[in-house]
């Protein structure tokens, strides 16, 4: 990239109220910090503390599912599996926040990724709140890296339902994207 799209990039960010960006590998380490970062930030920030502690919560859950299940890994020192490599931001609004997030994922991937949002997208608070028992119920399968209740989380969190999209990259390779809205008033509060 040259020097003056890189300017074009940092003003884009700039106007779009964007206060939070990274693109690159998301180790343990880096989730740290960013979330120490956002949550000195932010809680204060806000008259409801709850409503930082869901955009805190939603930060992490995105960062994790990175780390964790992007295709495009890559071996951090000491490390015994890859980690995934995506981009974060977090965009400021007149009534709140969007998080947004987006890594490499295989084609069988995004069916899997697609019915779990559609699912939760599906359901109201309560029916939200019974998935979220009952998974965290549920043995974990041999393997599984995470407990399966990152999207419930999430949407139970969101002002308004999870919205994503796959785009083809090509060699089995889509990129994913997902965009989670998070309101300050509690009322306005999907899951």
């Amino acid at each position: 990239m040259s020097e003056t799209k890189l300017i074009e990039y940092f003003e884009m960010m700039n106007n779009d109220d964007v206060v939070l960006s990274f693109n690159g590998v998301m180790t343990h380490e880096l989730l740290v910090v960013m979330a120490e970062l956002l949550k000195e930030k932010y809680n204060t920030k806000f008259s409801n503390p709850r409503f930082s502690k869901k955009l805190f919560g939603i930060f992490i859950e995105l960062m994790q599912n990175i780390s964790y299940y992007s295709k495009d890994k890559m071996v951090v020192e000491n490390g015994d599996r890859g980690v995934g490599k995506g981009i974060i931001l977090v965009k400021e609004l007149e009534i709140g926040y969007v998080v947004m997030a987006g890594n490499i994922v295989s084609k069988e991937d995004t069916v899997k990724i697609g019915k779990k949002i559609d699912l939760v997208n599906s359901l109201n608070g309560d029916k939200l709140k019974e998935l979220y028992k009952k998974t965290i119920k549920e043995q974990r399968k041999e393997g599984q890296i995470g407990g399966g209740i990152g999207f419930i989380d999430i949407a139970r969190k969101s002002s308004e339902k999870i919205s994503y999209s796959f785009k083809e990259m090509g060699n089995n390779r889509y990129f994913f994207e997902i965009k989670i809205t998070i309101k300050e008033k509690k009322e306005e509060t999907y899951g």
